[in-house]
């Protein structure tokens, strides 16, 4: 597998932007070029967290349509002046 650029986010270190990208066991990582830090996830489990968290969400390819109110039932009513009734 090419080490290709899955998404980009910024650095937890100095904040500067950086390309996460997976390693040959599915494991993101990135490099920050700004300030030298390295991070890489050791738990297959965490790596797919926060890719999952921080990969951008895709944008709704169209709109809900609107669906009307359904109208109440009519209350069923007694006739007055019945106890039993």
């Amino acid at each position: 597998m090419s080490r290709e650029t899955v998404t980009r986010h910024s650095c937890h270190n100095c904040g500067g932007d950086v390309a996460v990208k997976k390693n040959v066991a599915e494991k993101a990582y990135y490099t920050c070029d700004h300030c030298g830090f390295k991070a890489q996830h050791t738990w297959q489990r965490s790596s797919d967290a926060y890719l999952s968290k921080i990969a951008p969400t895709p944008a709704p390819t169209q709109a809900p349509k609107a669906t009307p109110a359904p109208t109440p039932a009519p209350a069923n009513r007694r006739s007055a002046g019945t106890i039993l009734g």
